[in-house]
């Protein structure tokens, strides 16, 4: 969805025309337009239940997961709630360490990104 308002905005669509008002569009947009960062912008539609996909080589994104896919090979190698892959497949020294907790949320202690969820 990124790189498709991405494009639309670059051939000319307006960050405030009104297809950008659904679901996690406009929430992309304040981040593409600099107006939020982008784990905000996912929090954000995750307060609104809206579902995120996240598909990223950067383990700084993991952060704001309810559940982790590892693929390998082109298959998955393990699956389930963020806080046991963490412990099980994420908890080496070189992974861990380019990992950053935002401050305040479920994952460094804080209050959990939706009520009533861990």
């Amino acid at each position: 969805m990124l790189e498709e308002i991405q494009s639309l905005i670059a051939s000319g669509v307006p960050p405030t025309a009104k297809a950008f008002n659904a679901h996690g569009y406009k929430r992309f947009v304040e981040y593409i337009t600099g107006k939020r960062t982008l784990e905000s912008a996912i929090e954000q539609m995750k307060l609104a239940n809206v579902t995120v996909v996240i598909i990223t080589h950067r383990m700084g994104a993991l952060a704001a997961t309810d559940k982790i896919a590892i693929m390998e090979g082109g298959g998955v190698v393990a699956f389930g709630e963020s806080e046991e892959i963490f412990e099980r497949h994420l908890s080496r020294p070189q992974v861990a360490s380019q990992i950053e907790v935002p401050e305040g949320s479920a994952a460094a202690g804080g209050a959990p990104a939706r009520p009533g969820l861990p």
